[in-house]
């Protein structure tokens, strides 16, 4: 009897074991095939806009990027199958001080934008930035830079590579940041000469407020995978239940002889017929002796 209980709690432990396994892989940083970083100085702001694309290799995932600190959040957005950005559902979560934005991507590819104060001017001016990547395992990620409009002597260390002409007839120099890993940080600085004061483009008019660090809404989670492992837990564990019951029901009686079963014999005593001291004849339901008196033995 121990032996089959043992055998019902390692059972039960080894479905324990397994569904609980699944929600940790389940719950474990997504993977991205692909992330660009493109950094755009003065571009319609005197901040830097910095812009995260990156893809995913499954759909339908959420990403957590940190935002570094004094960062103005400007869009979320996924991509549509026909490359339209739509908006995305997205929820702040702070924890140790630092701010993250969890982004629901119902498809593969997710945009983010925010404004960071990280630029100093003087003779020449300078860019200095520290980007963390989003928690996720990165394939192949690169960085970009746009020149600035009516800026000279343009210079980046670590180094880019040579500049092309791109989006708003701007320049656009790039470095290869290989594969990157969560909690990674990207650091560059770039230096030009502007020639003409003023922006690349028309300053923007609307801003989007990076939540505070007091907003601690809790980000949406997919409980779906941990709900159906309770369930399976609960319902191997009534099973279990179920079959140990019905194995101690089963206790082993001794057979019952099939045969006809024996009568005891009744045991009879013979009364006198005759009294003893007077030998007058008791009739048949005389105690005593009619004549005497004696009692009928």
């Amino acid at each position: 009897m121990h032996q089959r209980r043992y055998f019902a709690v390692g059972f039960i432990g080894l479905i324990l074991l397994i569904v609980l396994t699944g929600t940790v892989l389940a719950q474990e940083a997504p993977r991205l095939q692909t992330l660009n970083i493109s950094l755009w100085p003065e571009y319609d702001d005197p901040r830097v806009l910095v812009i995260m694309s990156g893809t995913l290799a499954q759909a339908n995932q959420q990403v957590r990027v940190p935002l570094p600190p004094g960062a103005e959040l400007n869009a979320v957005a996924y991509a549509s199958e026909a490359g339209q950005l739509l908006t995305a559902d997205w929820t702040p979560e702070t924890r140790q001080g630092q701010t993250y934005i969890i982004i629901s991507v119902p498809t593969q590819q997710f945009h983010l934008e925010y404004y960071l104060d990280a630029i100093s001017s003087g003779e020449k001016t300078v860019v200095r930035v520290r980007i963390p990547v989003p928690q996720a395992r990165i394939a192949q990620a690169t960085l970009t830079v746009q020149q600035p409009r009516n800026t000279t002597d343009f210079v980046a260390d670590p180094p880019l590579g040579n500049p092309e002409p791109g989006f708003d007839n701007l320049m656009y120099a790039s470095r290869d940041l290989g594969p990157l890993s969560p909690g990674d940080i990207i650091e560059q600085e770039v230096r030009y000469t502007r020639l003409v004061p003023g922006l690349s483009t028309t300053p923007r008019a609307i801003t989007t407020p990076v939540p505070s660090a007091d907003d601690r809404t809790p980000p949406s989670r997919n409980w779906g995978l941990v709900t159906i492992g309770i369930a399976i837990v609960l319902v191997m564990a009534v099973l279990v239940v179920w079959w140990l019951r019905r194995q101690s029901m089963a206790v082993e009686t001794p057979p019952v002889s099939k045969g006809r079963k024996r009568k005891r014999p009744v045991e009879t005593t013979t009364l006198p017929k005759y009294c003893p001291n007077c030998g007058h004849p008791f009739g048949p339901n005389d105690r005593y002796c009619a004549m005497c008196g004696t009692k009928r033995m």
